[in-house]
């Protein structure tokens, strides 16, 4: 909104209200940049209570799983896939980054993210904590028989007792 102020309406705002035109000026710069800068990170505590209410209002979904990794948003990705699966952080983390392909696809398949997509979660978690995202062949049949085999049910179960 900052940018569509017109050079009429910066004259009568200077003219009306006896404002400098620079310091106008750095106002309206200072206003656009403000509002066109990301917000922060949301701290742990904030991400909680956000995928707290979420899940409360039944609308902790896969789709908000990959909005926020794609956003980079990882610690919020963790805490929210965390919640959809039942598990505590310490295991949510031992899945996703220490036990290869296999257990994310079954954490994928658990909350109904497809086949197609399990690639970006993969790669982008991955990438997002440092860690090479490479799936050899034999895993990438792992990754298949995991979303041929199992239904989402079945998969939470496998992974749960893994």
């Amino acid at each position: 909104m900052c940018g569509w102020v017109s050079d009429a309406l910066k004259t009568h705002i200077v003219q009306s209200y006896r404002i400098a035109p620079e310091n106008l000026t750095a106002a309206i710069d200072q206003a656009a940049q403000s509002v066109q800068a990301s917000p922060p990170p949301p701290t742990a505590e904030s991400a909680r209570k956000l995928v707290e209410k979420l899940a409360a209002a039944g609308q902790l979904r896969a789709g908000f799983l990959l909005r926020v990794l794609h956003q980079g948003q990882v610690d919020l990705f963790e805490i929210a896939f965390a919640k959809l699966i039942d598990v505590d952080m310490e295991r949510i983390r031992r899945i996703l980054y220490e036990a290869g392909p296999r257990p994310v696809a079954l954490a994928c398949r658990a909350v109904g993210i497809d086949k197609c997509v399990f690639s970006t979660v993969f790669n982008l978690s991955r990438q997002a904590r440092g860690l090479r995202p490479a799936i050899n062949a034999d895993e990438r049949g792992d990754v298949d028989t995991v979303f041929s085999t199992f239904s989402k049910t079945e998969a939470l179960a496998r992974l749960r007792t893994a």
